[in-house]
């Protein structure tokens, strides 16, 4: 009876059966250097994709993620559309990535440059390995569940992902 209850959370799929859903979300106003007293909205929000957005209320182009996206993951268009008089929906069109990582044509046999992929295409193991651990400084690997902007001393952001992790951004 138990087994009905009892399933795995995580599934082995999260990229595609991630619920893309906003779990933190900060808005607020901020002043152009050169005036005092206008002011531009923004809005910051983090998920259950593991990545931060910045969007610029008043210039969607602005908008972008700034902390999640893959090396090889394309950047996401920003759009509006205004479907009734007084309403405006700010969306993000993420590109379909079609990556070179499904099929790995090797065939088992040795080609006698060791080392050396270029022929393949492939970089290096240790390039690899390098761009990997750096995205394990720059991004979440959970959840974001919380975010604020602190603008004092200077304005960054501190998000805090469900494993505990906190990530500090200018």
């Amino acid at each position: 009876m138990l087994a009905r209850f009892a399933t795995n959370l995580e599934s082995n799929n999260d990229a595609a059966n991630a619920d893309r859903g906003v779990r933190a979300m900060v808005v607020g106003t901020g002043a152009a250097e050169d005036s005092r007293d206008v002011r531009h909205a923004y809005m910051a929000t983090g998920g259950s994709d593991k990545k931060l957005r910045f969007w610029d209320i008043g210039r969607i182009e602005n908008s972008g993620v700034y902390s999640g996206l893959l090396p090889d993951e394309p950047l996401p268009t920003y759009m509006t559309s205004h479907p009734t008089t007084g309403v405006t929906v700010n969306a993000e069109k993420s590109s379909r990535h079609t990556g070179s990582g499904g099929g790995n044509n090797d065939g088992g046999g040795s080609t006698g440059t060791k080392g050396k992929n270029t022929a393949s295409g492939r970089p290096p193991r240790s390039t690899v390995i390098s761009m990997m651990q750096q995205q394990l400084l720059q991004s979440h690997l959970d959840a974001v569940l919380d975010l604020v902007i602190i603008e004092y001393p200077y304005t960054m952001s501190v998000s805090v992902d469900r494993s505990g992790v906190v990530f500090v951004f200018q």
